[in-house]
């Protein structure tokens, strides 16, 4: 009799299993905390963009001893406003609800992506608020 000798050249069917129910595991894992960071990129950007509109109205006012709502005249460019040519907010401004346009501007960054938050800033106030809702 001959001795038949065996060779294993690939894997067996029950590795690949194991393999593809580990994968599964990790991705199902990576998947929220990916989406978690690609929504606070969104966020970053509309902060970012509020903050550097809110310094172009005060100039803008120290120049003209008011606020403006029209952004294009504090050299504010919607189609110019990006990041890697991605828009994630729609910024708007309007006198603050408590005041004139003379004394208060109100930039509020609207996310055209479902899921985020509105932003908003006061040229009174420093801080970024986030709502749900328009402010």
């Amino acid at each position: 009799m001959r001795a038949f000798n065996k060779l294993n050249l690939g894997f067996s069917l029950l590795e690949i299993l194991i393999v593809l129910a580990i994968a599964s595991i990790l991705l199902l894992i990576i998947t929220p905390s990916f989406q978690s960071m690609i929504q606070d990129k969104r966020k970053l950007q509309g902060e970012a963009l509020l903050l550097e509109l809110r310094q172009k109205e005060e100039h803008y006012f120290s120049k003209n001893l008011t606020y403006t709502v029209q952004l294009g005249d504090v050299g504010y460019n919607a189609n110019a406003a990006n990041t890697d040519n991605e828009v994630f907010y729609k910024i708007t401004a309007q006198s603050c609800p408590d005041g004139s346009i003379v004394e208060c501007v109100l930039l509020i960054a609207e996310p055209l992506v479902n899921g985020d938050q509105f932003l908003s800033i006061t040229s009174v106030s420093d801080e970024i608020v986030e709502s749900a809702t328009s402010p």
